[in-house]
């Protein structure tokens, strides 16, 4: 039937205008070189099960924890990480991670549309962007925000066709349960949809078909996730993984903190940093509140609203999945309040063209760095790999030299040692806390001489990794001062030490850190990633004793913040 707005509805160029400005903001929170730690061992992961043709059960890569137990549930997207690598490189990776943010978008944008309003779902989805994009990494988290949107497209369908094809489900319930652990979150959502049909069927007989076909996509839905390498090991992971996404998941970190382990009002949380998150519960909520005597799933919305809201409340980490699913509530809920309501087509035509423009200086704002510089989250625009975080030059050495095992290093850079040095050597520790648990994780952190020595006595290193980003600068210096550890390569993303021989002589000469070779020039390195890496830089030549140098970077560091 046609809308009676149609006459009056707004040009195919407003709506192109929108449409195309949600997109650009999509692929600015796409584009985003990689930072995650985690990318290397499932990049070489994926590798390593094309080459075995197998899915690994136990660890393959540390020491610490040889033949640990390993669900690994990221098996089917750690293959397809591999194959787009393989074919383009890290460049392709990140292509394929801002298409799939805008495909994100597109699935979304089938709930609640309208021709007339295309400014409502701009505005829910243009949030949802800004509050998920802390998220946006080259993970398989990604994959199961794109499940996710196709779960709720799918229930928000079947309401208004109450059609055989919210049995699509099930399909994207069995990818899920191959590619990430989040897979029972459909689950949920599904049970949700039931819930509420069952409690409509009470009021309306006529529905309780709905409601039969609802049950047996959530059992057809439970069935499917056995269907992985693991079985029921893989299809309670879930369980194992409540754990992990909240603050609890914070005690493998020992001392400190995470801050995507931690809620919104954590000291540590940059306060503008709650804003886009906040505003998006508050608009959800009132449209919801507003819409309240004309939508019949009012108790699903609601139901859905809650359940996600406490998720997102739990942890930083799990405000993405909050505004994937308050989003389309949002624009739902506020077009059905609307209809009848903004009668006026010159405020509708005004709407949507100031929507349109604040989405487009939205998505320059983030193309630019400005926003994530504003809210106080690291992130550096275009493709390829953000380099302060990657250990290249002292891996480099090590692949090169080879100097004697095993290297103790921080877990941030196991993954990326596993992706270079594998299987020449094993590493300590990585992201992988489903293979060591918490307790685990703590302890193979060091952070102090003293928590080093102590693993010193139970593995006896032979290299050791320092990264400057993540260890103190006092652990640097006491390694720097010991006759029996000498510096031998490195610079600002990571050191490399090597101990001397039982005679106390050296196989390699120690690191000249008073030549101009070390520490390379950034006078040609452009964006927020130059002023952290001069920031760590200034850190390290402290540690190094080095003031006259390290004061000239503060200056070259004021310089540039005055400029």
């Amino acid at each position: 039937m046609n809308s009676p707005l149609r006459s009056d509805a707004p040009s195919r160029w407003i709506v192109f205008g929108v449409g195309a400005a949600l997109l650009a903001l999509a692929v600015a929170t796409g584009l985003e070189k990689i930072l995650s730690t985690d990318y290397w061992w499932h990049l070489r992961t994926g590798y390593w099960i094309a080459e075995t043709g197998a899915v690994p059960r136990a660890d393959v890569f540390t020491y610490s924890v040889p033949d640990a137990r390993w669900i690994d549930v990221h098996w089917l997207f750690q293959l397809a990480l591999a194959g787009v690598h393989s074919v383009a490189d890290h460049a392709g990776v990140v292509v394929v991670k801002a298409a799939l943010v805008a495909l994100l978008v597109a699935i979304l944008a089938t709930v609640g549309w309208r021709r007339e309003r295309p400014f409502v779902a701009g505005l829910g989805l243009g949030a949802m962007l800004l509050v998920a994009s802390e998220r946006f990494r080259d993970r398989p988290e990604l994959l199961s925000f794109v499940l996710l949107a196709g779960v709720v497209a799918l229930l928000a369908r079947d309401r208004r066709r109450n059609d055989a094809l919210v049995y699509a489900i099930v399909p994207l319930q069995l990818l899920w349960a191959n590619v990430h652990g989040l897979f029972a979150l459909g689950i949920a959502l599904c049970a949700i949809e039931l819930v509420s049909e069952q409690l409509r069927a009470a009021r309306e007989p006529a529905r309780s078909g709905r409601a039969q076909r609802l049950l047996r996509v959530v059992v057809l839905a439970c069935l499917a996730s056995f269907a992985n390498p693991n079985f029921a090991d893989g299809a309670l992971y879930p369980l194992r993984q409540l754990g992990m996404i909240g603050p609890g998941g914070d005690d493998g970190m020992g001392r400190g903190y995470n801050l995507e382990l931690v809620p919104l009002w954590h000291p540590a949380v940059p306060r503008a940093m709650a804003v886009a998150p906040a505003a998006l519960a508050l608009a959800c909520a009132a449209a919801i509140a507003a819409n309240w005597r004309r939508n019949r799933d009012r108790s699903a919305d609601l139901l859905a609203f809650a359940a996600f809201l406490a998720l997102g409340l739990m942890a930083n980490r799990n405000l993405a999945l909050f505004a994937i699913v308050a989003a389309p509530l949002f624009v739902r809920n506020a077009n059905e309040w609307l209809d009848g309501r903004m009668r006026s087509a010159w405020a509708r035509h005004a709407a949507n063209a100031a929507v349109a423009a604040a989405l487009l200086i939205a998505a320059v704002d983030v193309a630019r760095g400005s926003y994530h510089a504003r809210i106080g989250t690291v992130h550096e625009r275009g493709v390829g790999v953000v380099g302060l975080y990657v250990p290249a030059l002292a891996t480099d050495w090590i692949e090169r030299e080879r100097p004697p095992g095993p290297i103790a290093h921080h877990m941030w850079d196991g993954g990326y040692l596993s992706w270079r040095l594998h299987p020449r050597y094993e590493v300590l520790v990585d992201g992988r806390l489903e293979i060591y648990g918490p307790k685990k994780l703590a302890a193979l952190r060091f952070v102090t001489p003293r928590e080093f020595l102590r693993l010193d006595a139970k593995y006896r290193f032979g290299t050791v990794l320092l990264n400057p980003t993540f260890h103190a600068r006092q652990l640097i210096a006491w390694f720097y001062a010991r006759p029996d550890w000498r510096l031998v390569q490195g610079d600002e993303s990571g050191l490399v030490f090597v101990r001397a021989e039982p005679d106390g002589s050296f196989r390699w000469p120690p690191l000249d850190v008073d030549s101009p070779a070390f520490l390379r020039d950034l006078a040609g390195e452009r964006g927020s990633m130059q002023s952290a890496r001069r920031r760590v830089r200034i850190q390290l030549l402290r540690a190094l004793d080095r003031k006259e140098r390290a004061r000239a970077e503060s200056l070259k560091l004021a310089a540039r913040r005055g400029a």
